[in-house]
């Protein structure tokens, strides 16, 4: 599956990651299309504390 990943503010590519096999009491989703936070936005801009590399999302 892919996924965006960050390796540091501003610098992201699109990945190639592994798909996670769902445990008995979650499900796996195909997702089309995502939007942004502010928080994404910070972690962006180097403006909010982050460990990377970092696949953002909540």
């Amino acid at each position: 599956m892919k996924a965006l990943v960050y390796r540091a503010p501003e610098k992201f590519s699109i990945e190639e990651i592994p798909k996670p096999a769902p445990g008995s009491q979650d499900v796996l989703i195909r997702v089309r299309a995502c939007g942004i936070c502010k928080t994404d936005l910070h972690i962006h801009k180097g403006r909010f504390i982050a460990k990377f590399p970092l696949t953002p999302g909540h």
